[in-house]
């Protein structure tokens, strides 16, 4: 049985990842604010004493050490650790230019606090760990549609995690996972996408990525 920890886990691809994970028998701590969702996760896992959760706010940088000392007394340290949670804003101004206020709430979500969360778990969890992005497809590109905030986050991550891997790959193994379009509540289209794939085929590769020595992976591969 292994301890994972995975921020995110109130919907889309982290709820799916959690169900997948405590039904192949792991123990998984999931993080998210909304804590009816993560009480209803709990509630629908048929192995429900597999799953643990604290409902927390991981842009909130005291909410990290709280999370660690709570695992501490529970004697659960993880082996695995996923950084799913991001949000996706449209940060164009209607005729206007951009919201820079709405930037700034998507770097500091998607980007500033796995930083100030990788900080404090390096001082909890063991070497070789395995430390998991998951990064998307956005990385590589901007959009006109999307907004810059999501794809300019997501391109920070992936550089912040290939340094770390460059720099810290001996004691932790890192992991980043570039996903294409997958079809949950964050995204904004609903068809014609091609390569489009359910939130539980991406926990499907996540999964996968974890049982995996590589460090590198997109799904869907081309």
């Amino acid at each position: 049985m292994t301890k994972i920890l995975i921020t995110g886990v109130s919907s889309g691809i982290g709820r799916e990842l959690a169900k997948q994970l405590v039904a192949r028998g792991d123990f998984v701590w999931g993080i998210a604010r909304r804590k009816k969702l993560l009480l209803e996760l709990k509630n629908d896992l048929e192995d429900s004493k597999k799953f643990n959760f604290s409902s927390l706010d991981v842009t909130k940088s005291a909410d990290w050490p709280r999370l660690i000392s709570r695992m501490r007394r529970a004697k659960c340290i993880p082996r695995v650790v996923i950084f799913n949670a991001a949000i996706l804003e449209n940060d164009y101004l209607a005729g206007g230019f951009i919201d820079v206020g709405s930037t700034r709430k998507i770097m500091e979500t998607n980007y500033f606090s796995i930083l100030s969360g990788l900080n404090e778990l390096t001082k909890f969890i063991k070497k070789k760990t395995k430390i998991i992005f998951i990064g998307s497809a956005s990385s590589f590109k901007g959009s006109g549609e999307e907004g810059i905030g999501y794809s300019g986050s997501k391109a920070a991550l992936n550089n912040a995690f290939e340094s770390l891997y460059q720099k810290f790959g001996e004691i932790y193994e890192f992991k980043i996972i570039h996903f294409g379009p997958i079809l949950t509540d964050m995204v904004p289209f609903r068809s014609n996408i091609l390569f489009m794939r359910t939130a539980r085929q991406a926990a499907t590769a996540i999964i996968n990525a974890i049982d995996s020595r590589n460090h590198l992976f997109y799904y869907p591969w081309l």
